[in-house]
């Protein structure tokens, strides 16, 4: 019986399935808007709490250390190449304890 009035419904008087339709795709359309609206929000709300989270891991991070490694520290001012063997044999005991890399700490 539904069927025969709407088809009637559509031949006879297709104004009132306009409306209908209108109305289905108005709600529709604001349906989505909302959806998408919701959407936005929560992944605005997901981009701020992770900012959050990589901003208190960073903090947690120790800071780094000063200064020089050893390698670098006698760089500058000890050329192997260029020392003699009573030069070198002359050399303290700590240099030549750093040139081997045996203080790490």
């Amino acid at each position: 019986m539904t069927r025969a009035v709407d088809r009637t419904i559509r031949l006879e008087r297709p104004e009132l399935i306009k409306g209908a339709e209108e109305e289905s795709a108005a709600a529709t359309d604001t349906a989505a808007a909302t959806a998408a609206a919701t959407a936005a929000t929560k992944a605005a709300e997901k981009t701020v709490s992770q900012r959050k989270a990589n901003a208190a891991a960073a903090a947690a991070q120790p800071t780094r250390a000063g200064g020089k490694p050893n390698a670098q520290e006698d760089a500058g001012t000890l050329k192997l190449d260029t020392l003699t063997e009573e030069e070198f044999d002359a050399l303290p005991e700590s240099t030549l304890a750093k040139l081997r890399g045996d203080d790490l700490l």
